[in-house]
């Protein structure tokens, strides 16, 4: 692979592994929807209690860990399940779910607190999150077809934007997800890079 958007953590983990396309991201600005930690008890009462995390996305994952042991002091039992394939809900205390999956699943009702871990963050810090970056793998030399991509993809954000509403309506069957939802959804996320994005890419480094 050249090119792809991937998890914010990825480019954290493998330090000149990549360089960033500029200006492109996908970043919760206050709440995410769709980053969902369901819980038995308050989050300050999780510790030695047992959160299932999802495989599903690995900067979900340590987002959720900065939350809980740096933020609130706790240090829980972690266990990891395959979403939509295990049921975690009898096994733990808490459980993280990503995606289209926590938009439209009804909550647990035996889980009395739910979380959006995007909501968490910024209440925390006042930044916003960001969940991917575009990255480049440093190896390839592919300078002049980047420069046509990244073009290309600053083109399609700003064409997208000018029309949320209207792609909405127009992709909410196949989605699974009513229009106005979905709305509300996109609406969550700037998709720059600009110094707010950036201060909140250094915070969760």
């Amino acid at each position: 692979i050249d090119v792809s958007p991937s998890s914010s953590i990825e480019y954290a983990t493998n330090p000149g592994k990549y360089r960033i396309l500029s200006g492109l991201s996908i970043t919760s600005r206050h709440r995410v929807m769709s980053i969902l930690l369901e819980s038995r008890a308050p989050l300050t009462e999780l510790n030695n209690r047992t959160v299932a995390l999802t495989t599903a996305s690995a900067t979900s994952v340590v987002l959720l860990r900065i939350i809980l042991e740096l933020f609130q002091d706790v240090i829980p039992e972690y266990l990891l399940y395959e979403q939509g394939v295990e049921d975690p809900y009898d096994r733990a205390d808490a459980v993280l779910t990503i995606g289209d999956l926590a938009l439209k699943r009804s909550l647990e009702p035996r889980f009395g607190h739910a979380y959006d871990l995007g909501e968490l963050w910024h209440q925390e810090t006042g930044l916003p999150f960001v969940f991917a970056l575009w990255q480049v793998n440093y190896r390839k030399s592919i300078d002049k077809d980047l420069r046509q991509l990244h073009a290309g993809l600053l083109q399609s954000k700003d064409y997208g934007m000018a029309r949320l509403k209207e792609l909405a309506h127009v992709h909410s069957g196949e989605f699974g997800i009513p229009s106005e939802m979905l709305l509300n959804y996109w609406r969550c996320f700037s998709y720059d890079l600009g110094p707010q994005e950036q201060k909140g890419l250094l915070k969760f480094y």
